[in-house]
């Protein structure tokens, strides 16, 4: 069992070599604000995979805020990570590196997971991989009219206004995102990618950092996919 103070503390796993996958019960009872791992790599030259024994507890009572996986290669998003039980009370993970594939099914068992925060330079590679299946597998129990927001209100007891249940993808930079970054990012031949985009299962795809009032509003074609992206958003410029 790992023991620490309650949300105090964030665990930093560096340089772990990860021997066998662990026992669910290693998370007994463990409240953590941030889960830190490192240097995950699944390459014919390195093999460091975090891996979780396929095992569930209803009275694990594990409470992890943020998983943050830092300068990760071809490493799978999936259930051997993504233990139900140990991240139970997941809210945001972060994972920075190249990601070889992500199940949108596990993310889909971590009940209280919003946020999927990703490197947007890799983010195009990942999807030219795997497509869009594994995001449509995310928030597919909902059906939303989001051009009649009204009704859904009437007709259910959501609150849009508390994001309960909105998932964000947060694709990262760590500066202001140019407008030729954006084009390599969503470029116009990619718009086929994101055409079946599942907008009505309440997912939102944001870059972060990006400057809205750089785009060539002279020639919007070159950016028809993004803005095809954020349809729905309400972007306001100063």
């Amino acid at each position: 069992m790992i023991n620490f103070d309650f949300y105090e503390t964030k665990i930093s796993l560096n340089n772990c070599e990860f021997k066998t996958p662990l026992c669910p019960l290693v998370f007994k009872s463990v409240e953590i604000k941030i889960l830190f791992i490192d240097k995950l790599a699944n390459t014919f030259y390195k093999k460091r995979q975090f891996e979780i024994l396929n095992e569930t507890f209803d009275s694990l009572n594990s409470t992890i805020v943020l998983l943050d996986l830092e300068k990760v290669e071809n490493i799978d998003i999936d259930s051997r990570i993504l233990n139900p039980s140990v991240f139970r009370s997941l809210v945001c993970l972060n994972i920075s590196g190249f990601v070889s594939s992500i199940s949108g099914n596990a993310i889909l068992n971590i009940p209280f997971l919003q946020i999927l925060r990703l490197e947007r330079i890799h983010f195009r590679s990942l999807l030219h991989k795997n497509g869009i299946t594994w995001i449509k597998e995310i928030n597919n129990d909902f059906n939303v009219n989001l051009s009649n927001l009204k009704n859904f209100k009437n007709e259910t007891n959501y609150n849009l206004s508390d994001f309960d249940f909105v998932f964000q993808i947060l694709l990262d930079n760590n500066f202001i995102l140019s407008s030729l970054e954006m084009k390599e990012t969503f470029p116009v031949e990619d718009f086929c990618l994101y055409r079946d985009f599942p907008f009505n299962q309440l997912i939102f795809l944001i870059e972060v950092n990006f400057n809205f009032t750089e785009i060539d509003h002279n020639n919007l074609r070159d950016f028809c996919t993004f803005l095809w992206i954020i349809q729905y958003y309400d972007v306001k410029n100063d």
